[in-house]
């Protein structure tokens, strides 16, 4: 009986892992220590590109990245997302090109096409000039396309 309530409890936890995208697309802006546009492209199921370009006190950056979303809730209206990938353009009057990560969650309204995110992306650049930015933290609101 123990046996059977623990492959239960796993079932019932990991199915809510393997929850399919709430949207295909969506595109908006993004506001805090980096602020522009953003875009989202769900891959499959969990898997994420996440494209932004993006302004911020060292200059204009592009990033790409690719990122796992998930949600543990049963309604499927809160997700939360983990990424990394490249990053490049000016840092202080320089080129550059690094790698960022991005941590954060974002929020599906029902019954409205909107999403508001909640993101930290730190930065670090290893080509042509060193430099980083840890205090990347901004909010995200996205129109789903599809």
């Amino acid at each position: 009986m123990i046996r059977l309530r623990c492959i239960l409890l796993i079932f019932f936890i990991t199915t809510g892992f393997l929850t399919a995208q709430p949207y295909e697309h969506a595109v908006g802006i993004k506001a805090g220590y980096s602020s522009g546009v953003v875009y989202k492209l769900f891959l499959d199921k969990n898997g994420v590109l996440d494209g932004q370009a993006l302004y911020n006190s060292h200059g204009f950056q592009f990033t790409a990245l690719y990122a796992y979303q998930f949600t543990p809730y049963a309604k499927k209206r809160l997700f939360y997302f983990a990424g990394v990938g490249p990053h490049g353009g000016n840092w202080d009057e320089e080129f550059a090109l690094g790698v960022a990560l991005n941590l954060g969650a974002e929020f599906v309204f029902r019954k409205a096409p909107l999403v508001m995110g909640l993101e930290w992306k730190p930065m670090v650049n290893l080509y042509k000039v060193s430099g980083y930015a840890i205090p990347d933290i901004g909010i995200a609101v996205k129109v789903v396309l599809n």
